[in-house]
């Protein structure tokens, strides 16, 4: 199945949702995979934002990945596709990577058909809500989860954008081809030639990976703006606000 995003031609007004056959290219991936990067991505924010990078945080970022019932803890179990809740409608598993929660991966719900629009003011409104929680119990899981969501909006089949990094779409899990989604979602093992002619086998680097830099930028603006407690959830809108 090819993939499928709501996008936007240049023409079409903000507000029109239309349907757009388009190739997949990355994803960063479940961090249980191996991946790591959100993780990667958060660590270098941080140290650019001049704030520690704290267990909580991480466990904020993993949250999305391995939601559970308890809104601070991780379940990595029902990510089984065999036995777990990752294929079963309802469960808070499946409904955050397969169904009406797919906008805290940047990608659009199956509960109703959005418009871009309207698929951006509940990604804003879910945002607020984590960005508030974290100021109002000093709890960076919280923070963690909103960057998780944001790194997410780099990903091109999380999120599609023109050539000008202007948001056009948010993709559909369940519209695109499964395997293409995840094909490049952790870093892939690649070959290099050393001076001397010998190759080798290395890891890629996560910097590599399209829209991970862009992302390590707008977590840093993130990262900052929660420092300063002069600034309101306000600011986090209008960051969110096209294009983000």
């Amino acid at each position: 199945m090819a993939s499928s995003t709501k996008s936007l031609p240049d023409s079409a007004d903000r507000n029109e949702a239309v349907f757009s056959n388009n190739s997949v290219r990355v994803a960063y991936g479940i961090t249980w995979l191996g991946g790591n990067v959100h993780e990667s991505i958060t660590r270098q924010a941080a140290q650019q934002a001049g704030i520690p990078y704290t267990d909580k945080l991480e466990l904020g970022i993993r949250w999305n990945d391995a939601p559970s019932d308890n809104p601070e803890k991780l379940d990595y179990v029902e990510l089984n596709p065999f036995n777990g809740d990752i294929n079963k409608p309802g469960t808070i598993t499946y409904e955050h990577h397969n169904g009406s929660l797919q906008h805290v991966h940047s990608m659009t719900p199956t509960d109703r058909v959005y418009t871009n629009g309207e698929l951006r003011e509940k990604i804003i409104e879910q945002s607020i809500e984590w960005f508030e929680q974290a100021r109002n119990s000093n709890n960076e899981i919280y923070l963690g989860k909103l960057l998780h969501t944001l790194q997410d909006a780099y990903v091109l089949s999380h999120v599609q954008r023109d050539k000008n990094g202007n948001v056009t779409g948010f993709q559909d899990y369940n519209e695109q081809d499964h395997s293409a989604h995840s094909s490049d979602e952790i870093r892939q093992i690649k070959t290099v030639t050393e001076i001397s002619g010998i190759q080798r086998q290395v890891l890629q680097d996560w910097q590599e990976l399209p829209g991970a830099l862009k992302a390590v930028q707008a977590s840093t603006h993130i990262l900052e703006l929660y420092k300063d407690l002069s600034r309101t959830s306000k600011y986090l809108a209008d960051y969110f606000s096209y294009p983000f």
